[in-house]
């Protein structure tokens, strides 16, 4: 097994290459679910000049949640909306009914998945709004998918951006395997995100400011 893994930094500290944060080819039941539950896992202070953290016995679950898939012919849809209450802090030093206003999230997701040649080819979308008495954050994510009729080739590639308070953000990632044999596996990684790019309000990126490059045989 050989890896070269090059990778430019403008901040010097490791980095390990992660899958893109907002790649999700098959949004459905299940994923909109684990969305249900990851919502109750964070609280923003509504004052944070206050330096007040939450404990973990702070969590609050949505007050309200709604979601629904459908498909028609080769195009799927999802939708998925939920809504916090305001959490009381409880944390050691504040005053008593401290709190931190809940977030309102809205995630929609568009694809079209088309097998007629003999192969997967899709095309999709995906944005999410997370709206805060002290930040609005959106997302947008464009992918697309591509296997090769023997199965050999398989192709990713997605093109992200992020709206933070008027502040935007690019990035995209690209992933391309190549399997001549059972056994062998070529594969290719590449990605870059600018430094204004932001996907953390409902989703996850390691670290923003990086371009890298990924081959491993």
């Amino acid at each position: 097994m050989h890896t070269l893994n090059a990778e430019r930094r403008t901040r010097g500290f490791d980095f390990t290459p992660t899958a893109p944060a907002l790649r999700c080819l098959r949004l459905d039941h299940r994923l909109l679910s684990f969305w249900h539950r990851w919502f109750s896992g964070y609280v923003t202070a509504t004052n944070k000049s206050t330096g007040l953290y939450r404990s973990k016995s702070s969590y609050e679950k949505p007050s309200g949640t709604g979601k629904a898939v459908t498909q028609l012919g080769k195009h799927r849809t999802a939708i998925f909306l939920a809504s916090e209450d305001d959490t009381d802090l409880g944390a050691v030093g504040t005053s008593p009914g401290a709190t931190a206003a809940g977030r309102d999230f809205a995630v929609l997701r568009w694809q079209r998945e088309d097998t007629g040649a003999g192969n997967l080819q899709a095309i999709g979308w995906l944005g999410t709004i997370v709206q805060h008495p002290d930040r609005r954050a959106i997302t947008q994510d464009i992918d697309v998918h591509w296997d090769s009729v023997d199965s050999k080739w398989n192709l990713d590639g997605e093109l992200m951006h992020s709206s933070i308070e008027g502040t935007d953000g690019v990035g995209f990632a690209a992933t391309a395997k190549y399997v001549p044999r059972p056994g062998d596996l070529y594969l290719l990684n590449t990605w870059g995100y600018d430094n204004r790019i932001d996907l953390n309000d409902l989703g996850f990126l390691n670290r923003n400011d990086n371009v890298g490059l990924f081959f491993e045989f």
